[in-house]
């Protein structure tokens, strides 16, 4: 099984010769559109069961050049909202890597700024790159807000006032993360786990 699934531009070589040693070093399963040259996309990606429970598009300047990965991106995404069930599931499990790219309405990313970002701007970086891909999101859990409660509220076009005067139940929030519990999916999943333990 494949921890993540890849989209990078071929000709990014940081993505080659420094994230795959290191996914290799972490033990992380990864895959990618390049291990299987002349395939199209939904031959690559009907194969892969159980789908990787995350994608990582590696944002470069290369990329973002490349129409004819821009459009790989799409169908994965597509791909992955009938896997995951739901656009916000699919945005909850896609990690964007800025490299030496950038996301903007003109080059056909910002789709792309509902994902997980990080930015390849300091030591730690790919270490919180790892602890991302290694993240797993409970099923009781919802993701209210990553990259920040603040600017991922703006993206869904709240503020924090929203935030205050809603019901939204147990939040458990981190610097980057704030999940809600749906309590009610909680108690249901241990109720049946203790009836099947019986």
């Amino acid at each position: 099984m494949h921890d993540v699934f890849i989209v990078y531009d071929d000709k990014d070589v940081f993505t080659q010769e420094t994230l795959f040693p290191v996914f290799e070093n972490q033990k992380l399963e990864y895959c990618s559109f390049y291990d299987n040259p002349g395939k199209t996309i939904s031959c690559i990606l009907e194969p892969l069961d159980p789908f990787p429970d995350k994608i990582l598009v590696v944002i470069s300047d290369e990329l973002c050049q490349n129409e004819r990965v821009k459009y790989a991106i799409e169908c994965v995404l597509q791909y992955a909202i009938e896997i995951y069930g739901s656009a916000s599931k699919m945005f909850d499990r896609v990690i964007t890597f800025i490299t030496t790219g950038s996301i903007t309405k003109e080059n056909g990313l910002f789709p792309l700024k509902k994902t997980t970002i990080i930015y390849n701007n300091s030591t730690v970086a790919i270490k919180d790159l790892v602890s991302n891909i290694r993240l797993k999101i409970m099923p009781f859990c919802n993701i209210l807000a990553k990259n920040g409660l603040v600017e991922t509220l703006g993206l869904h076009g709240l503020s924090m006032t929203h935030l205050k005067t809603q019901i939204f139940g147990l939040i458990i929030s981190t610097g980057n993360l704030c999940l809600q519990i749906d309590l009610e999916f909680f108690l249901n999943i241990n109720k049946n786990t203790k009836i099947t333990e019986q």
